[in-house]
């Protein structure tokens, strides 16, 4: 959480990406969203929704664990563009 005034907060945050052949994570982006919290408190959005805060251990957990499953995920794609022939 970067900011907050009367209306909001705003968070950053950094969105999926897709370049053709992959998912990423885009560069930070602020955005506004309703909710409450303390600036540099990490939070948890879903669809621009404030859904919870976050500990320092959460936000090591989720950030290992997002970047495991875009490994795998486009590992499985490419595995699908380049199908290996039968031996």
């Amino acid at each position: 959480m970067v900011g907050r005034d009367s209306d909001g907060i705003e968070v950053s945050s950094r969105r999926l990406t897709w370049n053709g052949t992959g998912l990423g994570l885009g560069e930070p982006t602020v955005q506004r969203v309703e909710g409450d919290a303390e600036v540099g408190q990490p939070v948890a959005l879903h669809w621009d929704l404030l859904c919870d805060h976050l500990t320092e251990n959460q936000v090591t957990t989720l950030e290992e664990s997002t970047l495991r499953e875009l490994a795998a995920t486009n590992r499985r794609l490419s595995a699908e563009r380049h199908p290996v022939a039968p031996g």
